[in-house]
Formats: C-alpha cells, structure tokens, sequence
C-alpha cells in the first residue's frame, strides 16, 4: 500500500493521529504472530518515509476535525478514535480502509465511507 502511495497509484491521507495507530497496530500484529519484528519494522521505516498529508497539524485543524469526530462518533454509536478517521474521510470525499472487521461490519449499514482491506489485491 506504502509502495503504491509513492508510485502515485492511490493516494493516502491521514489524520494526526496516524503516528499513534500504525505503530501500536504493527505492535499488536508481532505479538499475534501475523508479522514478523523485522516485518513490522521495515513497514513502519516505510511509513515514516512518505510524504503523506496529515491532517491535524494546527491546533485549528484539529479542534475542527475533533469537533466532527465527536458529532460523528455520537451519531454511528462508534469510538471517538474510529469517527475521526471516518470524519476525515467525509471532509475529503474519500473512503477509509479499514482492516477493522469488527468495525467494517457493525458500520457499514451506517456509513458508506469504509472499505475492507481484504477486497483489495496489494502487493
């Protein structure tokens, strides 16, 4: 996915709290046995390589899309954490990609923002 953001080929935008997610995601994998340290580090090098927009890089970017994410999250009964992602979506006009099943499944009738990871062929 990281490779294809860099080759143009899809575009990847992030809220601020991106640089909590990913590593703490990768975390959880090495300790489920689905990635490898190594693995998970490399990912991550990737990840911190991008020039990825992040947004949320001023105080009032990120009182605003707080501001959405609580609306959000109060009105899809989801977490606060899972809204801003999907808030961010909305203010782009994009979708999320999610390999939240959990999250994908209990959503989806309520937002048409998420997309399972598992529907995607990446390399």
């Amino acid at each position: 996915m990281f490779a294809a953001h860099a080759a143009f080929e899809i575009r990847l935008v992030a809220p601020f709290t991106i640089h909590y997610e990913l590593p703490s995601t990768l975390l959880a994998a090495i300790r489920r046995s689905r990635v490898t340290a190594e693995g998970a580090t490399l990912a991550l090098d990737e990840f911190l390589n991008l020039d990825l927009p992040i947004v949320g890089a001023t105080e009032a970017s990120i009182a605003s899309l707080t501001h959405d994410s609580f609306e959000l999250a109060h009105r899809l009964g989801c977490s606060f954490y899972d809204a801003i992602f999907i808030a961010l979506a909305e203010r782009l006009d994009t979708q999320v990609l999610t390999a939240d099943m959990k999250l994908y499944d209990r959503l989806i009738s309520s937002t048409q923002r998420l997309l399972w990871l598992g529907d995607f062929d990446l390399p």
